[in-house]
Parts: structure tokens; C-alpha cells; sequence
């Protein structure tokens, strides 16, 4: 909805009762930072399947971060993560949305709301990211456009995470998302990897931590593992976490400590939380 939600605190039962916790030796936590945009947002993974052209059938509650592969490979390394996405947002143009792109946006503390995030607040070891496709949707930008935008993106990322490991994701056309065509999947999945390919070049000749990182599924993804408008469901997600989480072991070094674990959906109605009245001041669980 692009709006700004705000956390006021939990709701507990009336005799609710706080336990003591035993506090664990501090830990070295890994940090990791996805850049992308719907399919980063987990758009639309727990709705059912339809056709990329169906604009009107997404609803906000059929998108679960959670869910999505950036925050399931997150946790498949026991790492911390930010996710920093916008449905349809490119490095250079939008899929039908003149706003502004992602990399305007991803220095925001609030993405709707002009004013900088501290970036040197929270430094992550690892930096996910997966842009380009909306670039190459209408109104679409010139190939050299998109590699400059990229480009220098990369620039301006690695200039503020010196150290971190730069992953530029691009996928294989059998799980390319928002596309119903096999044939434009492919012709967009060629395009995506010399576009992507030729903007790593062009900073990348010193840079050993800056990784082209293709995304394929041996198995490739079947017709279930779409979701609202062609986008991955969570069964997806696992499959595209799971091959990202090994390029990313591969990279850094990094062990992979748990298998891919999700949340059960869609939640049961007596667990999702709705407003008391329209005022839109106060919520109970229903």
C-alpha cells in the first residue's frame, strides 16, 4: 500500500506473564543486505496462481517477506538481514511507474518519505542484489541505459559496504518470475545476463567480492511454484534461496547451517490481527 506502518507494542493475554530468559554468549552474527524489488518483497507468494497480466488480483495479504528467499537464505546462515525492496522498481526505469528508481530509494530511512538512512549504522558482510528485470518492461530503458544505471549503482553500493561480498543476481529463463511467456522469459533471461554481465565489468576489474551470480534451478521450477501474477510462491522462493545460499557458502567461505524453514500459511483467522473499529487507531486479534 506504500504506506507507513508503525509498531506500537504487542498484545498479550491478561495474566500474560513475563518468564526470565537465560542470555547466550554473544555471538558473531552475519549480516546481509538483499537490494531488490517484488520478487525480493516476497510479492504475492502466499495468493494463488495467476496470470501475470492479472493487475487486480493482488491483495497485501498475500505478501510475506518471511517467505521470500531473501529472509529464508537469511536464516539458512543464521545471518541478520535487511531487505531493502520495491515492487517494479528498476536501476534505471520502472515497470509502468514513473517514480522514482531503486537506487534513489535505497539510501531512505522510509522509502515514501525523503530523509537518510545512517548507512554506516549497520554494515553487512554480504549485499544481495536482484534489479534489472523491470528496467526491460515497459516503458523499457535502452540496454546501454540500464548498464550505465547498474553501473554505477554498483559504484555507489560498494563506496558505502567496502568490505562486504556485492552478489548481482540474475535468473536462468526456467525461473524467471512475472512472465508468462516461455518465450519472452528466455529472450529477457539473455538480455538480463549480458546486461548484467557488461555493468559488473565495467567496475569490477580489482574487485574480487563483486560476484555475476546466476540463478538456475536443476529441476527447474514447476507450475506451483508460481503464485499471484506469476511471481515465485514460497514453495519458489525455497527452491531459488536454496541455489542462492550455495553461491553465496561458495563466495564467503560461510557454512550453511539449517535447511529452508517457512512460515505455515495462510494463517489461521483467529491469529491475524484486524482493526476494532474504522477508526484505524487500535487492533485486536480477531
Amino acid at each position: 500500500t506504500n504506506q507507513v506502518c508503525t509498531f506500537y507494542g504487542f498484545i498479550v493475554e491478561e495474566n500474560a506473564e513475563i518468564l526470565p530468559v537465560d542470555q547466550p554468549e554473544p555471538q558473531p552474527v552475519r549480516k546481509m543486505e538483499f537490494i531488490g524489488d517484488s520478487d525480493t518483497c516476497g510479492f504475492g507468494n502466499e495468493g494463488k496462481a495467476s496470470s501475470a497480466k492479472n493487475l487486480f488480483g493482488m491483495k497485501g495479504r498475500m505478501e510475506n517477506v518471511y517467505n521470500g528467499y531473501a529472509c529464508i537464505a537469511a536464516r539458512m546462515f543464521d545471518a541478520e538481514e535487511h531487505v531493502l525492496a520495491w515492487s517494479g522498481k528498476g536501476v534505471h526505469s520502472n515497470s509502468a511507474d514513473w517514480g522514482p528508481n531503486m537506487p534513489a530509494l535505497w539510501k531512505n530511512t522510509l522509502a515514501s518519505r525523503p530523509g537518510d538512512w545512517d548507512m554506516s549504522s549497520w554494515i553487512p558482510d554480504v549485499v544481495v542484489i536482484n534489479l534489472g528485470i523491470n528496467d526491460l518492461s515497459p516503458p523499457a530503458s535502452a540496454e546501454t541505459d540500464i548498464i550505465t544505471g547498474y553501473a554505477s549503482f554498483l559504484l555507489e553500493v560498494r563506496s558505502y559496504r567496502p568490505d562486504a561480498h556485492i552478489f548481482c543476481v540474475v535468473y536462468d529463463d526456467g525461473c524467471i518470475s512475472s512472465e508468462d511467456s516461455e518465450t519472452n522469459r528466455k529472450f529477457v533471461s539473455l538480455q538480463l545476463q549480458e546486461i548484467i554481465k557488461v555493468a559488473i565489468s565495467k567496475v569490477s576489474k580489482h574487485d574480487d567480492k563483486m560476484h555475476y551470480t546466476f540463478i538456475k534451478v536443476d529441476e527447474g521450477l514447476d507450475k506451483e511454484d508460481y503464485a499471484s501474477m506469476m511471481h515465485y510462491a514460497v514453495s519458489g522462493h525455497v527452491k531459488i534461496a536454496k541455489v542462492l545460499a550455495e553461491e553465496i557458502a561458495l563466495r564467503t567461505g560461510w557454512s550453511v547451517e539449517h535447511e529452508p524453514e517457512t512460515m505455515p500459511y495462510p494463517q489461521a483467522k483467529d491469529q491475524i490481527l484486524t482493526p476494532r473499529d474504522h477508526s484505524k487507531t487500535s487492533c485486536t486479534v480477531s
